[in-house]
Order: C-alpha cells, then structure tokens, then sequence
C-alpha cells in the first residue's frame, strides 16, 4: 500500500543523536509514512544502527560516499509518496509536526512547500532557544528575495514540483535549500505553520558551521538568480546591493544600497498588487532599521525615506523624525549629566 508521505533522513556519522532523530519520526501521531534512511557510507555505526531498525516503514539505504545533495535526489527517486518530509539525523520532530503539516498540504493545493517553527536545541537535547519563521504568503515570498525563508529539516514538499524542477543541485551546497525553494516558487505557494514542530541541533559538527563562507557565497549567488530571473533587479550589481542592505544589518546603508532597495521594493509591490498589509510591514522594516541607525547617521534619513516609498499613507514623516530625535537628545542629555557628576 502506498504512504501518504515519504521521510528522507540523511544520514553521515550521527550515531550520538540518531536514535533520538528516528524514535521522534516513527512516534509520529501521523503513521501513515515511510522513513527512506540515506547511509552515506558512514563509519560511526550509524548504518548497523539504522539496519537494526525493526519497524517496517523503515527503509535503509546504503549508499557510496557521495555527499547530502546527491543522496537526497537518490532519496528523492526511491519515494512512493506524494508528499516528502525532510528529516536530519540530527533534529527532532515532535509527535503532531506531520499530522499537522499534511492537514495544511490537504487543504492547500496551492501550497508547495509547508515548513513550521523550530527550537533549538544543544547536544544533550535542551532548549536554548528558537527559529521563528514568517507565516504570511506574502513576506515569506519577499524573504526569498535574499535568503531561506523555510527550515530545510522541518518541511513538507510536493515531490511531483520537486521532481519537475529538478531536484536539489549540488553545486549549491550548503545552500541547496535556499535553491530548491526559489525554484519551487514558481510552482507554487511557500508557507510556515506558525505551531514549533522541530527541535534543530546546534553542535560543532553542523554542516553550516563548517562551511559558513560557502554558506554565504552559494546564498548570495541563488538570490542574484532569483532577483534577475523574476524581474525583481535590473542587474547583477542592483541585485547584490539589495541583498547586501537588506541582510548587511552592521554595514551602513550606502546610496547604491538604497537606490537597489527602492528599485526592488517598486517591483516587488507592483507584482503583488501592493496590499495594504505588505506595505506596512515593509514601512515597519525600514522604520526599524531607521532608528537603529540613529539620527546624526546618513542612513538614517535613507531608510525614512524608503519607507515612505513602501508605504506613503502610513508614514508619518515628522512624528517619526521627531521621536528619533528626542531619543538622541535624551541620550546627549545623560551623556553630560554624566560628565558633570
């Protein structure tokens, strides 16, 4: 009989965390799946614990050393179910995530993606802290612009879209992801359920931990595609500028910076139809960003006036610049209480 869901679990020496990893997924209020183990040729014992697996939707498959993107598209080719939960060796789901993530895929077809809320947790399984992740359409498109806006470990996808827009690309690790979402995009809707599903793993042997520079360069190299692909940036340089002021939260915002913000944000509304709610939320960014810079900074002035290029009703151009202001004087006000005591 066919599942309704396939789980893909990669797995690579990860024999300390695997048996928590696997006891989450076969406990599953949700027990019509199979969990398609991926053994990439590990040496921990992690591929004799796997065959020691007595449960019968469980399926190991031990393959060559050929690395997380590839395996995943063997993995991919082995599901018989229409629906594909990742699942890293690592992480923990908790009993209701495919329950409720199949109810949402049930009642959304225009959904290609669902991904959830996530805790964090350390080696030993403690909380210490959380991922929150946007559940609006509409912003969740918008992240895409510049990054992952769903947690890889913790979604549910359509394999009918994934399987049509080829799968995961290896050139594009550690950011397969973010590339498989963009492409998916086309296809489809991206949400979040706004319930925390997952626990992720933090711990020294993260595959993004050790490889944060390509991390960041394969991520900046899918958001130039995406940006240009979908009319979003006019050039490679506007494109880049965009991501950099809008992800770059230490560098200041820079008049390149800017012109690419506004250009995108343009685009972006004019595809969407400018809803209210989207504009706002782009004027709460941009006021935001403003005041953390300060009044006595350029960018300060830069980010007031891109929001009023996102939301011009809603801004209030003086109450804004004053309250920014009153704040700095307080500030100076302590600063000389301070030298006078």
């Amino acid at each position: 009989m066919t599942p309704r869901v396939s789980v893909l679990m990669p797995v690579y020496n990860a024999l300390p965390y695997l048996r928590p990893a696997c006891d989450s997924t076969l406990s599953q209020t949700f027990a019509d799946f199979e969990l398609i183990a991926l053994d990439d040729a590990s040496t921990d014992g992690s591929g004799e614990y796997l065959d020691g697996l007595t449960d019968p939707r469980v399926r190991v498959v031990h393959l060559p050393k050929a690395g997380y993107a590839v395996n995943l598209n063997v993995g991919l080719g082995l599901c018989r179910a229409p629906l594909v939960a990742r699942m890293d060796a690592d992480d923990v789901s908790y009993p209701e995530r495919f329950a409720r993530q199949v109810e949402l895929m049930d009642a959304r077809p225009d959904v290609v993606a669902c991904g959830c809320q996530a805790d964090v947790i350390d080696a030993d399984g403690k909380v210490t802290g959380e991922l929150r992740y946007e559940t609006d359409e509409l912003r969740v498109r918008y992240l895409l612009l510049t990054d992952s806006p769903l947690p890889h470990p913790g979604t549910v996808f359509r394999l009918a879209d994934v399987r049509a827009v080829g799968g995961y690309d290896p050139v594009k690790l550690p950011a397969e992801d973010y590339d498989l979402w963009c492409k998916l995009s086309a296809r489809g809707k991206l949400l979040n359920l706004p319930a925390k599903l997952l626990g992720y793993r933090r711990h020294g042997a993260n595959v993004s931990a050790q490889k944060e520079e390509q991390l960041i360069r394969s991520a900046r190299e899918t958001s130039r595609r995406h940006l240009l692909e979908n009319g979003y940036a006019a050039s490679a340089a506007e494109a880049d500028a965009f991501r950099e002021a809008v992800l770059g939260r230490r560098t200041p915002l820079a008049p390149a910076g800017a012109a690419a913000v506004r250009a995108v944000w343009r685009r972006f509304l004019d595809r969407t139809g400018a809803p209210v709610e989207l504009r706002q939320w782009l004027r709460q960014q941009a006021v935001a960003r403003a005041e953390a810079c300060g009044p006595l900074s350029p960018a300060f002035y830069r980010w007031l006036r891109l929001a009023r290029v996102a939301d011009p009703d809603g801004m209030r151009w003086d109450r804004l610049a004053g309250r920014a202001i009153g704040k700095a004087a307080n500030a100076v006000r302590k600063l000389i209480r301070r030298g006078r005591s």
